[in-house]
């Protein structure tokens, strides 16, 4: 039980803080009598994590809730929403990983590895972690069987009061300082239920859970924007649009995910990485360039790489795509009657003229979101659907890295960004959860408390550089581990080998993600310099294509593909979208938070809680997590997938967990 005084010990202490990240895990007990059914148990899982990079004093209760009161987000806007975007950063970083993708695919250019690299860390850094092992601490783990909503929250609620009994909080005596609490989206958005609930109570800030952080975690975030820009960008089965991801991804080998919305994590994350970087063959021109010896210095590839971000990775140049197309580019003569060149249309060459295809199994497709087509197009649909695929992985891949590198500031700019995204999709619960965190973050906490909450939500169980993970990818790493106990055992989750011994000791197989870490840089050390067919597969297929050329006129017959989440997130969120949930979030927090009659006959007038703003009758169900259904027990969970960065490159490899869990149920034995 030493770990457990540990941990009581660290969460009762007033001059450190702390995080409880919760999980979920369930599986289908078997009964070992035939006679009886089997039944469902579903068990929450949870571990402290101490802390790092923060200003204790930045948790203050009563600071908190007197900024709370201010109700400042009564007033925010769409325009505010945007303005808290680093539009500047969030280029800067586009070009880096314009950079990065040269030096890492073109062989050239691999001597600027490391001056990419520095860039991030320097001019491209925002809010770096330490380097340093983070201690976790897994707690035992709760019991709850019901899956009644009400009860399910109160089992929440119970479940929280024994996690925080275990870090030495109790209604009778607690500090008043915040406990972070973080889990997936259904686990924050039912906190915040409980907090409101509890506000028709009265008590102290244990007992009506004032004390209670939410926070939205990453990995679950991260995995639904992938599933996102799968369902938007994939387009028809048997396409022949090269600018869909799925045209792409079926050249190479990669076949169709069973569920779009629901993308493997490896499978998605390496299919984003390789297809969207297949731009201009940059390959031949550099390798030419080496040939003559006038390889660009630093300095020259950071001009192209801005070039090339600005046109084919931006709002800006699918617009400028989508509109009627000139013969202008870098050969038009000065004083043409023509006029002179933009700058976009310097960079992106002129193709050779479209002819229009005859309909086909294009107007049959029915598996992506339609609009109605232009008549007399006069733009290139398929190069702006190439930019919007581009300007999307972009965002994703930047949220990657920059957990990998432990750049929180950097992942909290690419989920300012996604928060437009979802809102212009059918993940209408994630638009709602990143309106809360932002607008949390933004409005409601002081920047210490910002800069505290955003430092714990990654850590790093190594404490090599590279090597930082979402903290509930590692929950979930440790949730399997338990679930795949139990399941081998047979045995419930509220015994009391798996509250008080098996819970609390998964953090002693976190070596096993160090030596994921070694194997998958190995691999990749030994195949660094070995070709990349893919690569060169799908650089002939758009060449042929010219794909990243103007062709006026450019569009496959069908309805036209509706690919564009920012700019529609935008208007749906403009257009009543956010003053819906701003009215329901203060209308639903009132009783703990109470509003002055000005914002309250606010709220009514603009007719309270009732339309969401959202005309459209898309599927709102996307945003479903990853736990089993119980409808369906045993159901299988995809590959447990961690990513890294080795030798200034992204890897990503799979966890095996089949050697914890023999070790596990040998000592247990």
């Amino acid at each position: 039980m030493h770990d457990a005084d540990t941990v009581k010990a660290h969460g009762s202490d007033p001059t450190t803080a702390g995080m409880i990240m919760l999980g979920n895990v369930q599986d289908y007990l078997v009964q070992r009598d035939d006679r009886l059914p089997g039944h469902l148990i579903s068990g929450l899982p949870a571990t402290y994590v101490e802390a790092v990079d923060c200003d204790v004093t930045a948790f203050d209760v009563a600071e908190k809730q007197r900024l709370l009161r201010k109700n400042k987000r009564a007033s925010l806007t769409v325009e505010q929403l945007l303005d808290f975007i680093d539009h500047e950063h969030r280029e800067l970083v586009g070009v880096l990983q314009w950079l990065r993708t040269l030096v890492e695919h073109v062989p050239e250019l691999s001597a600027y590895k490391g001056k990419v690299s520095d860039l991030y860390r320097t001019r491209g850094a925002k809010q770096r972690v330490p380097e340093t092992k983070t201690k976790v601490h897994p707690l035992g783990c709760s019991l709850r069987r019901e899956s009644i909503m009400s009860e399910l929250e109160l089992k929440i609620k119970n479940a929280l009061v024994d996690f925080l009994g275990q870090i030495g909080q109790t209604a009778e005596e607690h500090n008043p300082r915040l406990i972070l609490v973080s889990g997936d989206g259904f686990a924050s958005e039912y906190i915040y239920q409980l907090k409101n609930y509890l506000g028709f109570h009265c008590g102290n800030s244990f007992e009506n859970f004032d004390l209670i952080e939410p926070v939205l975690a990453m990995w679950h975030t991260g995995r639904t924007d992938l599933g996102r820009v799968f369902a938007r960008h994939w387009g028809p089965s048997l396409s022949d649009d090269v600018s869909t991801l799925g045209h792409s991804a079926n050249k190479i080998g990669l076949g169709t995910p069973s569920n779009l919305s629901k993308v493997d994590y490896k499978q998605g994350t390496e299919i984003c990485s390789r297809v969207h970087w297949g731009t201009p063959d940059l390959f031949a021109y550099f390798a030419k360039r080496a040939q003559e010896k006038t390889l660009p210095s630093f300095e020259e590839l950071e001009t192209v790489a801005l070039q090339l971000y600005r046109a084919y990775s931006t709002s800006r140049g699918y617009e400028l795509a989508m509109h009627a197309q000139s013969s202008r580019d870098d050969t038009t003569p000065s004083g043409s009657s023509l006029g002179p060149p933009t700058a976009w249309e310097r960079t992106i060459p002129i193709g050779s003229p479209w002819t229009s295809l005859t309909p086909g199994a294009e107007a049959l497709a029915t598996s992506t979101q339609a609009c109605p087509a232009l008549p007399n197009f006069e733009g290139d649909r398929v190069l702006a659907q190439s930019i919007a695929l581009m300007r999307d992985a972009v965002v994703l891949r930047e949220f990657v890295l920059a957990t990998c590198d432990g750049d929180v500031g950097r992942v909290y700019e690419a989920l300012k960004v996604m928060l437009f995204t979802f809102a212009g999709s059918t993940h209408a619960k994630y638009t709602t959860y990143l309106l809360e965190t932002i607008t949390n973050l933004e409005l409601e906490s002081t920047p210490e408390l910002r800069h505290a909450i955003l430092s714990n939500l990654v850590v790093n169980l190594t404490g090599q550089p590279g090597s930082f993970l979402p903290a509930d990818l590692m929950q979930e790493y440790f949730s399997r581990l338990l679930d795949a106990v139990a399941e081998k055992e047979g045995v419930d989750y509220a015994d009391q080998s798996v509250h008080d011994a098996i819970s609390r000791n998964l953090h002693h197989f976190a070596s096993l993600l160090t030596d994921q870490k070694d194997g998958v840089g190995l691999q990749h050390r030994s195949g660094k310099h070995s070709a990349k067919p893919e690569l060169t597969v799908l650089t002939g297929i758009y060449r042929e294509a010219e794909l990243h050329s103007r062709r006026k006129g450019r569009e496959y017959p069908g309805p036209a593909r509706e690919v564009d989440d920012f700019r529609r997130g935008y208007e749906k969120l403009r257009d009543g979208k956010l003053k819906w949930w701003v009215n329901d979030s203060l209308f639903m927090r009132s009783v703990r938070v109470p509003v002055d009659d000005q914002v309250r006959a606010a709220i009514f007038q603009d007719g309270g809680r009732t339309d969401d703003g959202d005309s459209e009758t898309e599927a709102s169900d996307d945003d479903e997590d990853d736990s089993q259904d119980p409808d369906e027990p045993g159901a299988t969970l995809p590959p447990l997938a961690l990513t890294f960065v080795v030798d200034e490159e992204l890897v990503i490899g799979e966890v095996d967990l089949t050697s914890a869990v023999e070790s596990i149920v040998t000592d247990n034995n």
